[in-house]
């Protein structure tokens, strides 16, 4: 009967989410410098007496990739990387080393109060995103 239900509650839903057309609108994208920016603006200050956090390249790039995954709910090892694309082989290596321990402390849910808070916004910003991708807008590419 919950079986029916569930599959009745699918069959009844208007317009099912389309993950690969999502996939196909973010393929090759990033968050430009402009989103990065908002996004870091509405970010709680860290405290005076923590060291204060990165919002280099390498994070937006992190902070891309965790969009794509929220919006398209793909694996984050497939969203592309445009932004480390373009760095030199030497900073890819250096971005490479690091990439894990950034998602980890971005996605587990015991996070320190800086990666909570980003991944609140970013959550926020790959919602509006998806609404966009859905209602056939075209997004900004990097």
């Amino acid at each position: 009967m919950a079986l029916e239900g569930i599959a009745g509650e699918i069959c009844s839903t208007s317009s099912p989410v389309d993950y690969r057309r999502r996939r196909g609108a973010m393929r090759g994208w990033a968050l430009d410098q402009v989103a990065w920016e908002d996004i870091i603006k509405q970010l709680t200050p860290a405290p005076a007496s923590w060291h204060p956090p990165a919002f280099d390249d390498r994070k937006r790039q992190v902070a891309s990739v965790f969009v794509w995954a929220q919006v398209t709910q793909g694996e984050h090892v497939f969203a592309p990387r445009p932004i480390e694309a373009a760095q030199t082989p030497d900073v890819q290596r250096k971005w490479g080393l690091t990439r894990n321990t950034t998602w980890c402390h971005l996605t587990r849910p015991d996070a320190a109060p800086h990666y909570a808070d980003l991944r609140k916004v970013l959550t926020e910003y790959a919602c509006q995103l998806a609404r966009s991708i859905d209602a056939g807008e075209s997004l900004p590419q990097q």
